[in-house]
């Protein structure tokens, strides 16, 4: 008896867990279907609920029943103007936004066309004493006085203050002097000469990361201050990209300035030559990673002297464009730590490198896009070697790369996370399909190659992808998109641009199934209108970047369907979309959202936000697996 009620308990108990999971699963599809009925109507009606079922009374304050620790990490990334109109909404409110951490990290880069001294000197004020990061990017209207005010910042660790054409030695002098625990401090795109190095030499002893990128006004004198005088002397990272004033001796001086660089970033630098890389080489001997993009003087000699002189610490090595780097190059690299190569356009290397670049036992990342030299023979090498411990392979363009080579891929690459095979004309469907069996694969670019519906469908066997480019596969169809949605949940990023079959009815299915998506790229598919524009602000909130160029069917009911449904959207690109009135487009600014757009019949491309920094535009082409390591 005992046993018989012990079974009808434990029966019952297991009944009403099944029942309870049900009962939740079943409210989330009905909200999941009714939202989408809504959809297909008009979204004139407000919402009255949250999305979750519970109705709103007005005057409802979520922030202020909310826990303090989450309210703080909610509020912490809301811009500083956001901030001031916060505390002005009610006293709870105040309170939370007076907190002092979240007046440690402050970014004022966002206004920067507009901040003056004054402002500066308030927002100064309030958190002086808490204030560790602060960001003045493109403060141009801010001068001595207000860099004065920043000098009073004395536990100011992070500055950045690139793009202030008002800097002088005065401001320079009033903010080392103050903010004697500067640790980083970025000044690139200011008018700095020698006599700002001067300062830097004499009043950074604690300074470890460093940027005087594309700043054309210090000479060779400058930096021999600061190889004599007694501050700088812990830099570890150094960022003189653009600085083509440079020679044998500055890069030197450098050198005997910087003698525990770990990083070294010389990228633009045209007129670098193999004795000035030398000659910085010769100084620092624990050089662990090294970005020569575009220095295309550079030749075998000094690649080969960098695995002499740094092969125990090398990680990292980026080269572009450079005719004269052959296979020798990477030969002398081969017994290294190299732990990522970035090889882009270097015409000069063939599968010999591959087979040399097996030899690297600490390889995880390769990047040698565009060597035209490079086919399956040099792939099959390489994956010989590492290929156990490859995590991100980038072949764009390689043409001579077939499916073969991902052939080869899946039975060693167990690890591959990161895929490009863009332009690679002989990969098809075949290939894609393998590709689909790695476990770790979340990223996969095949633009431009053979691939069509039974390729992609077979991308939905791998529900951990979360980057997907198919742009230019004109093969593709809804067919093969629905199939890959379908089992694709988490689906962050999206590229079918020029897939002219696809139609609005993918879009449905992708917006059902991917709630999670960030960015996607429809630019130039002809069958794209409202309707999928309203089913992609219906179920991907979560979108922040849309690229709708030469959608020609897109009206200003888009604009309001994101607008009411993508509310962290920041990045939309409308060009050539002709229906849409520069008036409609405008009132979007009010919600900081970066617009793209052209004027109907004319060629001028106008945007609502300021040009990026070639900075920025740097920082976009780091790879994923450096994004994540």
């Amino acid at each position: 008896a005992f046993e018989a009620s012990l079974s009808h308990t434990f029966d019952r108990s297991a009944q009403r867990y099944v029942f309870r999971v049900w009962h939740k699963y079943a409210q989330e599809v009905l909200r999941t279907t009714r939202w989408f009925k809504a959809c297909e109507g008009d979204f004139d009606e407000e919402e009255t609920s949250d999305g979750g079922g519970v109705l709103r009374a007005p005057g409802f304050d979520d922030i202020s029943l909310l826990p303090p620790a989450i309210s703080l990490q909610m509020l912490s990334y809301l811009s500083v103007p956001d901030l001031a109109r916060c505390s002005m909404v009610c006293r709870t409110w105040k309170v939370i936004v007076q907190q002092t951490s979240l007046w440690s990290r402050v970014d004022l880069s966002t206004t920067a066309d507009r901040l003056t001294n004054f402002s500066l000197m308030g927002v100064i004020q309030k958190c002086r004493p808490v204030l560790v990061h602060l960001n003045l990017r493109g403060c141009s209207l801010v001068s001595s006085v207000g860099f004065r005010a920043v000098g009073e910042c004395h536990n100011l660790q992070d500055l950045n203050i690139s793009e202030c054409s008002a800097l002088t030695v005065d401001a320079i002098q009033s903010v080392v002097s103050g903010c004697r625990a500067l640790l980083y401090l970025n000044l690139s795109y200011t008018p700095i000469d020698d006599q700002c190095l001067r300062v830097l030499a004499k009043h950074c002893i604690n300074m470890q990361y460093l940027s005087l990128s594309h700043c054309a006004h210090f000479t060779n004198r400058g930096l021999r201050f600061l190889a004599t005088g007694k501050g700088c002397h812990k830099v570890i990272f150094l960022d003189v990209s653009g600085c083509d004033q440079l020679g044998t001796e500055a890069m030197w001086s450098l050198g005997k300035a910087c003698p525990k660089l770990h990083t070294a970033i010389l990228d633009d630098m045209t007129g670098l030559t193999d004795d000035g890389f030398r000659a910085l080489l010769g100084e620092c001997r624990e050089l662990r990673s090294v970005s020569l993009l575009g220095a295309t003087q550079l030749t075998d000699t000094s690649m080969r002297f960098l695995g002499r002189q740094a092969s125990k610490n090398l990680e990292t090595l980026r080269i572009e464009d450079n005719v004269w780097i052959s296979d020798s190059s990477i030969r002398s690299l081969s017994h290294s730590r190299l732990r990522y190569l970035f090889a882009n356009n270097c015409t000069g290397l063939s599968d010999q490198s591959l087979r040399c670049l097996g030899q690297c036992k600490h390889l995880t990342a390769l990047n040698v896009a565009d060597c035209l030299r490079m086919s399956d023979s040099g792939v099959r090498h390489l994956i010989d070697g590492i290929g156990s411990r490859l995590l991100e392979l980038n072949l764009t363009n390689c043409v001579r790369v077939s499916d073969r080579s991902l052939y080869t891929l899946v039975k060693s690459c167990n690890n591959l996370t990161y895929a490009s095979f863009c332009y690679c004309e002989h990969v098809t469907n075949a290939g894609v399909e393998m590709l689909a069996m790695l476990p770790s694969l979340i990223s996969l670019n095949v633009t431009g190659c053979s691939v069509g519906d039974e390729g992609i469908s077979s991308l939905g066997t791998n529900p951990r992808f979360k980057a997907v480019y198919l742009s230019e596969c004109t093969e593709v169809t809804d067919a093969g998109l629905q199939k890959m949605c379908i089992n694709c949940p988490n689906l962050e990023v999206l590229d079918i641009s020029y897939c002219t079959l696809v139609t609005d009815s993918a879009m449905k299915n992708l917006a059902f199934f991917c709630h999670y998506m960030k960015t996607m790229n429809l630019a130039n598919c002809p069958e794209i209108g409202d309707t999928s524009v309203q089913f992609i602000s219906s179920g991907c909130h979560y979108l922040v970047s849309l690229d709708l160029t030469g959608c020609k069917k897109i009206s200003e009911k888009s604009l309001k369907f994101l607008r009411r449904g993508c509310s962290v959207l920041k990045s939309l690109v409308v060009i050539g979309c002709n229906k849409l009135s520069v008036s409609a487009i405008k009132r979007l600014q009010m919600r900081h959202l970066a617009v793209t757009y052209s004027i109907p019949e004319t060629a001028i491309v106008c945007s609502t936000s300021r040009a990026p920094s070639r900075m920025d535009q740097r920082s976009s082409q780091v790879s994923p697996y450096q994004q994540t390591h």
